[in-house]
């Protein structure tokens, strides 16, 4: 309680502040940050940035070699040269630079966005027909994106039992198959359930593939589509917790809207992994998409230094362009403005936000008006 805080400055005619916020989930935050503003006491979150942790809204990567150095003080690893020592110290400082950080949106949200605590807002573009990871759940707080059985550490520690990836109750951790997804949901429990904000959806009649795990059999979960019941699921054995299996729900009949997905948890004993809409059947009486646009072929692809990007516009809208890393973090913001129609190009010099030259490896365009977004794969190298 913070009635006897409110008490003292009432009396003494002082201001509050509260210096310091410690750890704990993104609902967590949204529900005492709010208190604090509901009553007039400024805040001080602690910190921007850790070390590999869910609980800020950047987080550094450890890397091999500053591993070994943290090996070796442990006890645990031997004594590599000062050589060695140095150079792996220079590539953890480099790793503190913001733009080589995980960025943890969720979080971000929960301090920033007035929203979140009462709309649902998607985590990544998903898109129908495609496939996307069951972690990529929306950004919102406990009721809202998603229930989970214990949300916030009440002083037993827990809330993500995984403590990988999102900073909610939603429990995940990194999956042990190396040819899946690199997290999955576990830990699941009745009453929890997952929403997801489906914005790109092209009309047609689907196959609904869940992909899941169980040690044993008798889990069960259903889905729905903006409220409407698919299909309830009895989750089988498939011999281990991370031999994936896809369940399938057939022949959804899906309209051209915005869809809210929601994965409902009624017994439990299974892991998810991703979720996979496969077209069936395209519709017949499918409008024309308006705002519709396309992406040429970038060139030169792979590139070196630049690489341009032709578009053709349709209809007059406000388009954005962003690039993404393979693991969804997004580097820069190529812009975010109003085109007319023709053919337009725009050129990506290999930089980041920050001005930065990014290294080599493969990155994703992605460029939407708010009704269509496209995606292309670029490839740098240096």
């Amino acid at each position: 309680t913070i009635m006897s805080y409110l008490s003292m400055s009432s009396t003494y005619d002082i201001p509050l502040w509260m210096g310091e916020s410690g750890e704990n989930s993104s609902a967590w935050y949204w529900e005492v940050f709010g208190l604090l503003e509901d009553n007039n006491i400024g805040w001080n979150f602690w910190t921007h940035k850790k070390v590999e942790k869910i609980t800020s809204p950047f987080s550094v990567v450890v890397q091999p070699q500053y591993q070994t150095l943290i090996d070796y003080w442990s006890g645990s690893g031997s004594q590599p040269s000062s050589t060695y020592a140095e150079a792996a110290l220079l590539i953890f400082t480099n790793s503190l630079k913001i733009e080589n950080c995980i960025t943890r949106p969720g979080v971000i949200a929960s301090l920033t966005d007035p929203e979140y605590g009462s709309i649902s807002k998607p985590y990544r573009p998903h898109s129908i027909p495609g496939t996307f990871p069951a972690v990529e759940y929306d950004i919102g707080t406990w009721g809202v994106s998603y229930t989970d059985s214990d949300y916030y550490n009440n002083g037993d520690g827990g809330y993500n039992d995984g403590w990988a990836y999102r900073n909610d109750g939603v429990d995940i951790e990194q999956n042990n198959n190396p040819n899946g997804h690199p997290y999955n949901i576990g830990w699941t429990e009745t009453g929890e359930w997952l929403g997801y904000t489906i914005e790109s959806v092209q009309a047609g009649t689907y196959d609904l593939k869940i992909s899941v795990s169980a040690q044993n059999s008798g889990g069960m979960f259903f889905a729905q589509l903006n409220g409407q019941n698919v299909g309830v699921v009895n989750v089988p054995s498939t011999g281990g917790w991370y031999n994936w299996e896809d369940i399938l729900l057939p022949s959804i009949d899906i309209s051209e809207n915005e869809i809210f997905l929601k994965i409902q948890i009624v017994q439990p004993g299974f892991n998810l992994e991703s979720i996979t809409f496969e077209q069936v059947m395209a519709s017949t009486e499918q409008p024309p998409i308006l705002n519709e646009f396309s992406i040429g072929k970038a060139y030169p692809n792979p590139f070196n230094n630049n690489i341009e990007i032709p578009i053709q516009i349709d209809r007059p809208n406000m388009y954005e362009a962003e690039i993404f890393n393979t693991n969804g973090h997004s580097i820069i913001k190529l812009f975010n403005e109003i085109i007319e129609p023709g053919s337009h190009s725009f050129t990506w010099g290999g930089k980041n936000k920050y001005g930065n030259i990014v290294p080599s490896g493969t990155y994703f365009l992605v460029i939407s008006n708010g009704q269509v977004s496209n995606k292309q794969k670029i490839l740098l190298l240096k």
